[in-house]
């Protein structure tokens, strides 16, 4: 029973995951992009660099430890 419950919260855990992992960083970037040229927001490169470099693997470490954390024993 725990497995079954276990997979239905994987099959949430690994959507989020995907999301995270491709989604919201090009989404990001093409804000970062787009809103320099046209919208007056001021991202310096080094901040976009250690964002898309460190921040967002480090959101998806999480998910995955997440991951891990809840698996059934």
């Amino acid at each position: 029973m725990k497995l079954k419950k276990y997979n239905s919260k994987i099959v949430l855990y690994s959507l989020v995951l995907v999301a995270m992992s491709s989604v919201v960083p090009a989404l990001f970037e093409a804000f970062a992009i787009i809103g320099s040229i046209f919208l007056e927001v001021s991202i310096a490169p080094q901040e976009l660099f250690w964002i898309v470099a460190l921040g967002f693997p480090l959101i998806n470490s999480i998910i995955v430890l997440v991951m891990i954390v809840k698996r059934p024993v």
